[in-house]
């Protein structure tokens, strides 16, 4: 199961996609994190996206990419289905700071590299408060990267809510690609 709706924090923005192709995004509303109005430009997003989709109305949270951490290593490895998250961990940690009580983590093996993203459990925390103060139902947490960066979508895991809004025993699937935003305003990537 994958959300059809993801609010991502970039640029001073908090932007509400709508899920187009795959892993492409198509911007559905923008609202300026300054705005004096954020409440009521927030609340119209949420209508913009329950005319879209009234049934399937839940977000996956795209964290701001300077809040995410990448790293990359030598594993001397092609092939990961052998290893589980707690090698992973085990491995990063060896390369670099990292607590993972602190830190979320997701990794992929490239051409026998070990890409990581991290970013702090707290700041998750925050931003699915922040999503649901304001009903927007975050099930999941994502982050927009560059295939330099890490090779697919950094996932960070599901909210503390998912079950509830999705039902027990819901799943989320990891995108195997990296997000891209279509039709996008000023500085965000344009996909054609």
């Amino acid at each position: 199961m994958q959300p059809i709706f993801a609010l991502s924090f970039e640029y001073d923005e908090i932007a509400l996609l709508f899920r187009w192709r795959g892993n492409r995004w198509r911007v559905a509303g923008l609202v300026p994190e300054n705005s004096g109005e954020l409440h009521s430009e927030l609340e119209s997003l949420r209508r913009v996206a329950i005319e879209l989709a009234p049934a399937n109305f839940s977000v996956k949270i795209y964290v701001e990419r300077f809040n995410v951490k990448f790293e990359s290593f030598d594993a001397g490895l092609t092939d990961a289905s052998q290893l589980n998250d707690d090698d992973m961990v085990a491995m990063a940690s060896s390369h670099f700071d990292f607590d993972p009580a602190l830190n979320a983590f997701d990794w992929i093996i490239t051409d026998s590299r070990v890409q990581t993203a991290m970013v702090s459990r707290e700041l998750l925390a925050q931003m699915e408060s922040f999503a649901k103060e304001f009903r927007f139902n975050p099930v999941c947490f994502g982050a927009l990267c560059n295939r330099n960066e890490f090779n697919g979508e950094p996932f960070f895991g599901m909210t503390s809510g998912a079950q509830k809004i999705l039902g027990p025993g819901a799943q989320i699937d990891k995108e195997n690609e990296p997000p891209r935003i279509l039709g996008a305003s000023k500085d965000w990537q344009i996909v054609q």
